[in-house]
Order: C-alpha cells, then structure tokens, then sequence
C-alpha cells in the first residue's frame, strides 16, 4: 500500500463507510471506501485508499446499510502525478452479471466494456487537465489527444508514437507526467 494522501485519510475517518468486500461466495476483506460520482463522465464509484484489494467482479455490502454494489471495474487514481486514491465502479446487478458474461466470453477481438470506459476516462482526464494547466491553448493539444485516443484504442504503443509530440510534451511537463502515468495505468491494467 502506498502512502495514504492526508485528505483522503481525514475524508475517510470522516465520512466513511465500512464495507465486507464478497468474492465470489465468501467475505474476502473488510474496507473503508466513500460513495462518489465522477463529475466528468457521470460514472459512480466508491472510493477506496490506495493498493485495496478489490476487482471487477467483487460484491460490496456496506456494514450497516447492507446496501450492495457490484464491482464492474477499478482503477487508480492519480492527482498531480501521487497515487490518490482507487476507485471502484459498481453498477446494477443487471450490469454487474453483463460484465461478468462480457468478461467470461472475451476473445481477441472482443473489448471488455470497462476497457473502452476507461479509455474514455482516461481521455477526459487529460482534456480536463489541459482546461486547467492551458485554458486559451487547448487546440494546440487536440491532435496529441487524438493521438492518445488511437494508442488506448488500439490497445498497442509503438516506439516513436509520441515522437511528433516531443516539443509540446518538453514545454508541458505536467502534461508529459500525465500520459506517462495514464499509459503505465494502462499498461499494468488485466
């Protein structure tokens, strides 16, 4: 586990919920984790401290509501290049079983639906992170998003992809932290 953000630790000791994380038919672990929405892509979660073992395909069952949520998929987030928090999405039961079927049935060719969320995610954190460190200059990042859209769609890096982007990365440096903690998420992703 990495080294727990002092926000996310006074969040949690404040407003959070504990919750038995069910793996298939047995109680796996008990954790501390807040119900959250991501204000960009609208997508619920529950937030959890960095290195928490949770994955697509647990259960969740908060202690004293008894309230369940379906783990469809997790992923790391980070804010200014430190590993903040996890976050676990969790949907419908209806969801929950569908991505488990997706999962089950997967080929070659065929692309988990989590993997296209989490492109998309990924994809609007940049965007959002360039409004915020550019506003006024965000055309002069539209082609390297483009560029990253091709790369987490092809589910495939080249060497040399980036290259046409060397002196906007060396100028941003934000920027070029950004995609290479994206791309190592990605990368690291099953």
């Amino acid at each position: 586990m990495s080294t727990v953000n002092p926000v996310l630790q006074t969040i949690m000791k404040m407003s959070g919920i504990d919750f038995m994380v069910k793996r298939g038919s047995e109680v796996v672990n008990e954790v501390i984790g807040l119900k959250n929405q991501d204000p960009n892509s609208g997508r619920k979660y529950i937030a959890l401290f960095p290195g928490v073992d949770i994955t697509a395909g647990d259960l969740l069952i908060a202690a004293k509501s008894q309230e369940e949520f379906f783990i469809i998929a997790t992923e790391p987030e980070y804010v200014e290049g430190q590993w903040f928090q996890d976050r676990a999405y969790y949907g419908s039961k209806e969801e929950y079983e569908a991505s488990l079927q997706a999962a089950s049935a997967q080929t070659q060719t065929t692309v988990k639906p989590e993997k296209l969320d989490m492109t998309s995610d990924y994809l609007n954190y940049l965007d959002s992170l360039i409004t915020i460190k550019a506003p006024g200059n965000r055309e002069n990042f539209a082609s390297l998003l483009l560029q990253m859209e091709e790369i987490l769609s092809e589910f495939e890096i080249s060497k040399g992809s980036l290259a046409a982007y060397n002196s906007l990365l060396e100028e941003n440096e934000w920027l070029a932290t950004a995609i290479g903690t994206i791309l190592i998420s990605w990368i690291s992703r099953k």
